[in-house]
């Protein structure tokens, strides 16, 4: 049997297991302290641990050393929620994690989640994640190497470390950007109402994304080999760009020109 153990918690070098994996440990496995185990939380990293404490249902182990995690592959996962509570899509992130899914910081090997609706409270253990904010009043207090980027539009009290590359443009705000190497302009157009965009790299699947309503993007010189997406209504995208994928995903009224000698591009559309 593997003796790997999945942890959530980790301070001074100090590992602490608790619930399913405890109970494993103490009375299934009847471990002794001084015994060295695996742990793992999703961060890319097995951690070789000796057990210093045990208790009814906490074990407590030391640091040895760590090293790269051993069960990383390099396939994407992606999962699809319905609609669950609060306390369900937290356990739902930290399952996750616990399988392994999230792996290291490297672009396309961590968890992306999409937070639709308002009151969400994402409190996790998990690690390495992005989490986009959709809605209203969420709160999301991102754990190490975690980032999370919110909705155009949305408001609430958000903590955390941003997105790379994160803007955002209110009131028919204008500005000129460079977001992971795409150089763009940004203005609202005038015919439209609710102009407001948020716009973000994410590492996770090294995709550059926007999403709001109303506005005009436009790049100022040619670029090759980016994944771009734009998810919201009434925007135009003037594209100088090769090789590239564009994906409209759940919007309506949006608008694509690609300029001439554009060439080995991808245009997706995508609606639920």
């Amino acid at each position: 049997m593997d003796n790997r153990y999945y942890f959530n918690e980790i301070q001074n070098d100090i590992v602490v297991l608790s619930g399913g994996e405890a109970q494993h440990l103490a009375k299934v496995r009847r471990a002794q302290i001084g015994d060295n185990i695996v742990g793992f939380n999703g961060d890319g990293f097995d951690y070789n641990l000796e057990i210093v404490a045990i208790s009814k249902d906490k074990v407590q182990a030391r640091v040895v050393n760590k090293t790269t995690n051993r069960a990383s592959g390099e396939n994407n996962i992606c999962v699809y929620l319905s609609m669950i509570k609060n306390d369900a899509l937290c356990s739902a992130i930290d399952n996750l994690a616990e399988l392994n899914v999230s792996t290291n910081p490297q672009p396309g090997t961590m968890n992306t989640f999409y937070i639709y609706g308002d009151n969400n409270k994402i409190i996790s253990s998990a690690s390495r994640n992005m989490y986009v904010l959709l809605g209203n009043d969420n709160f999301c207090p991102v754990t190490a190497n975690s980032y999370y980027a919110v909705g155009a539009g949305t408001t609430g009290n958000y903590r955390g470390q941003l997105a790379p590359s994160l803007g955002q443009l209110t009131n028919g705000g204008s500005g000129s950007y460079t977001i992971n190497g795409l150089k763009v302009d940004f203005r609202p157009i005038p015919t439209e109402v609710g102009k407001e965009l948020t716009f973000f790299y994410n590492p996770v699947f090294d995709t550059i994304e926007f999403i709001g309503e109303g506005y005009l993007i436009e790049t100022r010189e040619t670029t090759d080999n980016k994944n771009i997406i734009l998810r919201g209504n009434n925007m135009a995208y003037n594209a100088r760009i090769n090789y590239s994928s564009i994906t409209l995903e759940n919007g309506e009224n949006n608008v694509i020109n690609l300029y001439a000698n554009s060439e080995g591009n991808k245009i997706n559309i995508k609606s639920d």
